[in-house]
This record gives structure tokens, C-alpha cells and sequence, in this order.
């Protein structure tokens, strides 16, 4: 008995199925894809924080505003998954800089610190956070 081989068919060929399928603007181009998650992800991050982009993208030391740059780039590198050295040059700083972001968030997840700056815990804000994301995608 020999197989048969089996197309499989798009709704779109199906009669009666007028609609064409929608277009999307980042087909083919992954890194419009990455810039455009980015920037939701500040952007949530900035209004969580209550901070401006230039804040997170400045150089300033302030607590509050490097706790909101450290969650920026934890949550870049769980959801998308980015090179470390592309999030430290999106975010104007050294690589070095974003890899100690990246593990003192991780470790910080692990305990549940309390964050003086914020009044709330780690773990807390970054939950709080990719619902924020997941809900503007």
C-alpha cells in the first residue's frame, strides 16, 4: 500500500471564504519585531515606574530609576530573548552593566527582596509587569 501525500490547505482557498488573510507589517523582518516589543516593554515599564524614557534610557544613579532599567532588561531578555549586548546598546549603557542588571534581578526573584525605592517586592513587580505586557501585545 502506498502513502498518500496530503496538502493541507489554507482557509483561504476554501469557496465561500471571502476575507483575505491580514497583512502583517513585520513579516520577514524580525528586527522590527524586537524594536517593536522593546518599546512596549519600556513603555509598560515607564508607566508602571511612573518614569519617562528618558529616565530609563539616561545615565542617572537614582534608585528608583535603576531598579525600573534593571526590571526593562530582565523582562527583555525572558520575553525575547535578545543578546545582551543588543539590550545594553538599546538601553545606552556598558554590556557589563546590563549582564549585572540581569543577574542581580534573577537573584533578587529568587529571595523576594523588598525594594526600598519601590515599597514592593521583587517578584511581585515583575509579575505585575509581564501581565501589563501580555495585555498591550
Amino acid at each position: 500500500m502506498t502513502k498518500m501525500k496530503i496538502r493541507k490547505l489554507s482557509p483561504y482557498c476554501i469557496p465561500g471564504f471571502k476575507n483575505k488573510p491580514p497583512k502583517n507589517p513585520f513579516h520577514g523582518n524580525p528586527e522590527s519585531v524586537n524594536k517593536y516589543l522593546v518599546d512596549v516593554i519600556i513603555n509598560v515599564v515607564c508607566d508602571y515606574f511612573s518614569l519617562s524614557q528618558d529616565q530609563i534610557f539616561g545615565k542617572t544613579r537614582v534608585a528608583k530609576i535603576v531598579y525600573a532599567r534593571h526590571c526593562a532588561i530582565h523582562l527583555i531578555l525572558s520575553i525575547r530573548k535578545m543578546h545582551i549586548t543588543k539590550i545594553a546598546n538599546i538601553l545606552n549603557m556598558h554590556y557589563s552593566s546590563a549582564i549585572y542588571a540581569k543577574d542581580t534581578i534573577s537573584e533578587n526573584i529568587k529571595v523576594n527582596s523588598f525594594v526600598r525605592a519601590t515599597g514592593s517586592y521583587v517578584a511581585d513587580d515583575i509579575s505585575k509587569l509581564k501581565k501589563l505586557i501580555n495585555n498591550k501585545k
